[in-house]
């Protein structure tokens, strides 16, 4: 399970640095009016209320626990920052724990409320199999486990399961079809020569029953409960002397198949998820030290979990212990290399300290792990722009795009990308469709209005809607870099005389704020505009 905190996502950043449009960089961001960056909101979801039996017959250890889970649960969804990812995973690893303890119709609905904040997770749909098996309910197990398939082709054990039902129906061909598969993908594999054992058995085709079950007793010796069936086949060749001695062999031993999802469920009782979820709750509260408290309990319960690792260095980095944070995540990709969260916050990390290189690896490994993954895509499409490799930027941030319709950092992204390239008349179509989709944004409106008084492309300017965008921006936010906009707007009207006034107003406003490094390009600029007409020719370029 890859449960895990993401330190970074409700705060990844206030704004989009543009720098690159018009030579002017702001690297405190452009933004104007923050707005959520939420992948979906919680009300729009059809999320299904959790009910629970009377649980006063458990232990109290047991009744604690599941009151932390729903705890958590409820602290993600009152949270307003909580990513998908969190939200999901808070229902899942929840389903979890209610299934471990057979609460299964509460598990059931959790994994359901899990599928519908990310409908290709895999494992939530393999656990809905596993739930709707138990119940008998096997055209709805047929249906979840073929999910599984589709988004997992080669998950021997929901191959496995599929063939079992297919078996239980009396539906041979499809049953042998989907044992020989498993075998296909792991010819070692005693559950699917059990399979073929018993499907060869019901077809009377005896010498294969043999074979198959032979080998299936060679690979699991201790599997007593198959000399029954092995007997049974060589009864029907007429062997009587064999069928006897493995009928007399016959014990309670069975073999089913390796299955490392359901394994998850029982190890759930265990100390290291008691303490992996007290850590969470405070994690999502912001008590970032019991957080880390915690999930070092969690480690020490159980040295050898990836999640608790990965846990403990989100704690730590969101503690400011950066680089202990990264010992933790190397260390949770030891244990599993697969781990998305993992990679996903470690290349975060790197990216930080300028290690894009590295960084770049692992954020590559996150999204190929969870292509649906919007802050990965970000993530990622940053790294590449950082190192100047602007069409896979351009790539990713399209992408997070279309994962991520409200996205206004993706829009900008990509925007960006497209002015770095000199890809102008894109960039003004993209800008002109995002302050569409958010005329209330202010940087979203303030881009443009960037873009419209300066483009290099003199064709695409438009000083008279500029000017309009950039006061309205700076109304809802006085900052130095708008009055810098006002002041373009204005040089690209020709009208020097208030371009000098709003550049002097954005001088001020630096002197004010201590940025003293940018007071000699601010200067230079005025210069420039005071010289008269004609001052739009000054506008950076």
């Amino acid at each position: 399970m890859s449960t895990v905190m993401r330190w970074n996502q409700s705060n990844r950043r206030a704004g989009v640095v543009l720098g690159a449009l018009l030579s002017l960089s702001e690297p405190s961001g452009i933004a104007a009016l923050p707005s959520p960056e939420r992948a979906g909101s919680i009300q729009a979801r059809d999320l299904l209320p959790v009910t629970l039996p009377d649980l006063t017959s458990m232990e109290k250890a047991v009744q604690e626990q599941i009151g932390d889970a729903q705890a958590y649960v409820a602290s993600v969804l009152e949270n307003p920052n909580a990513t998908d990812v969190e939200l999901e995973e808070a229902f899942g690893e929840t389903g979890q724990i209610f299934h471990s303890y057979d609460l299964l119709e509460a598990a059931d609905v959790c994994y359901r409320n899990a599928l519908e904040v990310n409908p290709n997770d895999f494992r939530w749909w393999h656990y809905r199999g596993l739930i709707h098996r138990a119940w008998a309910q096997t055209d709805r197990a047929h249906v979840f486990f073929a999910r599984v398939l589709e988004l997992n082709p080669e998950h021997i054990p929901s191959i496995v399961y599929q063939a079992e039902l297919f078996l239980e129906e009396g539906r041979l061909p499809e049953a042998e079809e989907f044992f020989q598969r498993a075998l296909g993908l792991d010819p070692k594999s005693a559950a699917a020569w059990v399979g073929l054992g018993q499907v060869a058995l019901l077809g009377e085709n005896y010498p294969r029953a043999v074979e198959c079950l032979e080998t299936a007793i060679r690979l699991v010796p201790v599997a007593t409960r198959l000399h029954y069936p092995l007997g049974l086949a060589y009864r029907g060749l007429g062997n009587t002397e064999k069928a006897r001695a493995h009928m007399s062999l016959r014990g309670p031993v069975g073999v089913k198949v390796t299955d490392p999802l359901a394994d998850e469920l029982e190890k759930l009782q265990r100390g290291e998820r008691v303490y992996l979820i007290r850590g969470r709750r405070a994690f999502q509260a912001g008590r970032f030290a019991e957080a880390a408290a915690a999930f070092r309990e969690s480690v020490r319960a159980e040295p050898g979990s990836y999640r608790a690792r990965v846990n403990l260095g989100s704690a730590l980095a969101a503690l400011g212990d950066e680089k202990g944070a990264q010992v933790e995540f190397r260390r949770a990709l030891e244990i599993n290399p697969d781990s998305a969260a993992a990679h996903f916050n470690l290349g975060h990390l790197l990216a930080r300290d300028g290690l894009y290189g590295e960084a770049e690896d692992h954020l590559r490994l996150a999204v190929q792990s969870r292509p649906q993954d919007f802050g990965a895509r970000m993530e990622l499409a940053d790294i590449l722009k950082a190192q100047n490799a602007l069409d896979g930027a351009l790539e990713h941030y399209r992408k997070a795009v279309s994962l991520n319709p409200t996205s206004e950092q993706a829009y900008l992204g990509e925007i960006e990308v497209l002015i770095r390239t000199g890809a102008f008349a894109a960039a003004r179509e993209r800008l002109e469709a995002a302050h569409q989709q958010f005329p209330e944004r202010g940087p979203t409106a303030h881009v443009l209005a960037r873009f419209l008084a300066g483009c290099p492309d003199r064709q695409l300017r438009d000083g008279t809607r500029a000017l309009d965008l950039a006061a309205r921006v700076f109304e809802a936010r006085p900052s130095r870099i708008h009055a810098e906009t006002v002041a373009m707007a204005f040089a690209e009207l020709g009208r020097c005389e208030d371009a000098s006034q709003w550049q002097r107003t954005a001088i001020a406003i630096a002197e004010k704020q201590g940025e003293d490094d940018i007071l000699p390009q601010l200067a230079e600029r005025l210069e420039k505009y005071e010289q008269g007409l004609p001052c739009s020719s000054s506008g950076p370029r």
